[in-house]
This record gives structure tokens, C-alpha cells and sequence, in this order.
């Protein structure tokens, strides 16, 4: 007997109360509980988190996915595979990021079965263009909308904020540890900073 508008946010609670769980298991792979808590601590109070989280929207269904998607290919499961087949679902902004991070992760660790999704990343792009015409993400402009002015907020959900650079020097410090080695990361890193512009 729930409204549309109560479902979405008891969905919203449960995918954003998940996705940090999932978080917490991640981190618990690579650095110690006090760490990982701290962290933990500090994306639920970031603006991006409460706000993927708190309205329910394309983000909350793949930000949950990809740390589900995260956690079964550090086990080495199958099931990943299958998992990554639903972000197709979510538009093509997010398959793009996806085929691009995937295929970076897959030769970095030289796991090249998770690529065995991007044929069907494909046809979803196809289809996506033949449907839609071509994405938002082709047609905007970026000067006349000031990307780089606003590329750093304070605490707005827009750019970089306050919490998402302390998550960044402390993840960054752990990975120059291994100086070069992380080269892939370094690589997504500036991807996604690109891709934030759009």
C-alpha cells in the first residue's frame, strides 16, 4: 500500500545503506578497520553520497552496482560478469564509463574475462543511439557553462567537494607507496575528472 514517493525513498535508504557496507568490505581488502571507518564516515557525509542516496535516481542503482560489481571481482566471481550486464540499463554515459574503467582494471591485472561484457556494452550503445540520438554528453558545452569555474565547491554536490578532496590525499597517499605500479589508477583518475566536466 505504499505511494510511488515512499517506495522510492525506503529504496533509496536500502541501495544507500548497502552501497556503504559494500564500501566498508572494499576498503577492509586494501587498509585496516580505523581507516576504513573513517572513510566510511566521511562519504556519508559528503554531499554526492546524500545526494545520490537521498533522491532516487539513475546514480543509486550504479553507484550500488559497481561497489557490488567491485566487491565479486576481488573474489575472483563469475558473477561480476553478470552484474555488469545491468548497467546497460542506466544509459549510456554510464556503459561508457564503465567499458573504459573495465578495460583499464582488466589490463592492469591481466583478467581479461570481465571484458567478455563489452560486446554487450556495444549493442546497448547501438541501441541507446538508434532510440535517443546522440547523448547529452556529445552536445554540451562546456565553456558556456562555466565547468571550470565551478569545478571545486565547498560543499555543493557539484565539482569536487571538501569531502571528496580529504578521501582523495588520503587515497592518493596510500597509492604513491607503490609509486608507478598504480599507473592504471592514475589513469582512471583523470578519466573520471575529465568525464566530471560533462
Amino acid at each position: 500500500n505504499l505511494s510511488i514517493q515512499n517506495s522510492a525513498g525506503i529504496l533509496s535508504i536500502i541501495l544507500g545503506t548497502a552501497s556503504i557496507i559494500l564500501f566498508y568490505l572494499i576498503l577492509r581488502k586494501f587498509v585496516n578497520s580505523i581507516i576504513s571507518l573513517l572513510s566510511v564516515l566521511i562519504l556519508v557525509f559528503s554531499p554526492s553520497y546524500i545526494y545520490s542516496f537521498v533522491t532516487l535516481s539513475d546514480f543509486s542503482f550504479v553507484a550500488f552496482f559497481t561497489l557490488l560489481i567491485m566487491v565479486f571481482m576481488l573474489k575472483d566471481n563469475n558473477i561480476a560478469i553478470l552484474l555488469l550486464s545491468f548497467i546497460s540499463l542506466f544509459g549510456i554515459i554510464h556503459i561508457i564509463v564503465a567499458s573504459l574503467l573495465l578495460i583499464i582494471y582488466s589490463l592492469w591485472r591481466k583478467e581479461n574475462k570481465w571484458l567478455l561484457v563489452l560486446p554487450f556494452f556495444f549493442i546497448s550503445i547501438i541501441i541507446y543511439l538508434f532510440i535517443y540520438g546522440l547523448p547529452e554528453l556529445l552536445l554540451f558545452n562546456i565553456i558556456e557553462n562555466k565547468v571550470f569555474i565551478n569545478l571545486i565547491s565547498d560543499f555543493g554536490s557539484f565539482g569536487l567537494s571538501l569531502f571528496t578532496l580529504i578521501l582523495s590525499f588520503f587515497g592518493l597517499l596510500l597509492l604513491w607507496e607503490k609509486k608507478y605500479k598504480n599507473t592504471p589508477i592514475y589513469l582512471s583518475i583523470i578519466f573520471l575528472l575529465i568525464m566530471m566536466n560533462f
